[in-house]
């Protein structure tokens, strides 16, 4: 529990800011229900069932969404809408400086791939 307030506290953002202020891992959260989460994740209860438990509690909780993480090693970066590659610098906390084309913005996600999606060693 205090890990998760701490991660709350020094590095979440969107959604992550959003799921703390709602299990009340979040300074500005009115309440707090993290044993109810953490104690089941100790015993390896399944994330289903978990979020059928904290569902009862507070109904806000399983309707957060993630979207899909992208591997970008293997999608070709120039095919992306800009939105999307604006969406993928917003998530990584990098801005675009100058950006003005698309040709900019994918020579931007490119350069940041290595430090955002290292190599997998299998």
């Amino acid at each position: 529990e205090d890990k998760f307030r701490k991660f709350c506290k020094v590095s979440a953002k969107g959604k992550d800011e959003r799921l703390c202020y709602y299990l009340g891992g979040s300074e500005t959260s009115a309440t707090s229900i993290l044993q109810e989460m953490s104690k089941p994740i100790s015993w390896q209860m399944p994330a289903e069932k978990v979020c059928e438990k904290l569902n009862k509690l507070d109904p806000q909780m399983c309707e957060l969404r993630y979207p899909v993480q992208r591997d970008l090693r293997s999608t070709d970066i120039s095919k992306l809408k800009i939105k999307e590659l604006k969406n993928i610098l917003a998530d990584w906390g990098e801005k675009c400086k100058g950006c003005a084309e698309k040709d900019d913005f994918v020579k931007r996600v490119t350069e940041l791939v290595d430090i955002y999606q290292p190599k997998q060693d299998l």
